[in-house]
């Protein structure tokens, strides 16, 4: 005896969208299709990319002489110079503030040094378009 299954009604009407009309009138599609191209070796490349690399690490090297001026000019204003293996205490207070100028030259120097070397991805683009025309 077979068992007797309970009749599904099974939806069989397809809907059908037609995007032009449905969707289409309320989209605004904006079209840019344009691209250019670079063909360059990778040779040229790599060099260019090094270069970039390098000028943004050039960006932070302004730390260093910063950490150095600080502990210097720290070091003078709290210490109390005594003798020390022959040396006189004058003198090292002389060694300490000639080391401090030092450092603030060097410190002047790395920050104009930094901010000159500006690299954006712009620029690498740019250099990769001049290698193409040559």
């Amino acid at each position: 005896m077979a068992k007797n299954k309970p009749n599904k009604q099974v939806n069989t009407q397809k809907h059908n969208i037609n995007l032009s009309s449905d969707i289409g009138n309320q989209l605004t599609i904006h079209k840019n299709i344009e691209q250019e191209i670079v063909i360059v070796n990778i040779d040229k490349v790599r060099l260019i990319l090094n270069e970039h690399n390098s000028n943004i690490k050039k960006r932070l090297d302004w730390i260093n002489p910063l950490a150095l001026f600080l502990a210097i000019l720290t070091a003078n204003l709290t210490a109390d110079f005594k003798d020390f293996w022959g040396i006189p205490a004058p003198t090292w207070d002389a060694i300490f503030i000639l080391l401090g100028f030092a450092s603030g030259i060097y410190l002047f120097y790395a920050f104009c040094s930094c901010f000159s070397r500006k690299s954006t991805i712009d620029d690498v683009i740019e250099k990769l378009k001049q290698h193409t025309e040559h």
